[in-house]
């Protein structure tokens, strides 16, 4: 059985959220606003965090929102639907020494499901935020949520997360990071 998300254990994934691309999703603006909070709350708990780009000369880069908001990141480009085809990300993967890779971004069905398979082949524990992760249908994203259910993903949404990561109100980064979910 699988347990609560460990601070020390974990790595964000910010995994594709593309220009051409995102201008396509459904809820993209939620998924967005989610992902924004999430890399915030990382940053606030000292989470490392990756982030990748799907063949950014053909989709363009990361959106501004999100470079902006990881100016210290270097976006891993691939070519590989799963980001662990790309040996840049396999070996940033590697060096960091955690297990937990807590996943946002897009597409559902494609990119993060082959991620989170083949992660979870590797070795790593894959911990989906289901309200910013999206495709171009809500169906899509429901039936690549259900495939990874049943392989045995994790998926939760960003409070849940937050909360589980923190796990106690008495620390100093519960009240900024009660203050940002509640933005």
């Amino acid at each position: 059985m699988k347990g609560l998300v460990k601070k020390d254990d974990c790595v964000l994934l910010v995994l594709d959220i593309q220009g051409a691309l995102f201008e396509t999703m459904h809820g993209k603006d939620r998924m967005l606003e989610t992902t924004l909070k999430m890399i915030e709350f990382a940053k606030r708990v000292d989470i490392p965090i990756v982030g990748t780009e799907q063949y950014p000369k053909g989709l363009g880069p990361s959106l501004d929102e999100i470079v902006k908001a990881l100016p210290d990141v270097e976006f891993i480009p691939k070519k590989t639907f799963s980001c662990f085809g790309e040996p840049a990300f396999d070996a940033k993967m590697r060096s960091l020494g955690r297990k937990t890779v807590i996943v946002v971004g897009m597409e559902t069905h494609i990119c993060v499901t082959q991620t989170t398979l083949e992660g979870m082949e590797k070795g790593y524990e894959m911990y989906l935020i289901a309200d910013a992760i999206t495709s171009f249908s809500p169906e899509s994203t429901e039936i690549g949520l259900a495939r990874l259910r049943q392989a045995g993903a994790i998926v939760a949404n960003s409070e849940m997360a937050i909360f589980e990561i923190l796990k106690e109100a008495k620390t100093g980064d519960f009240q900024c990071c009660f203050d940002l979910l509640r933005r």
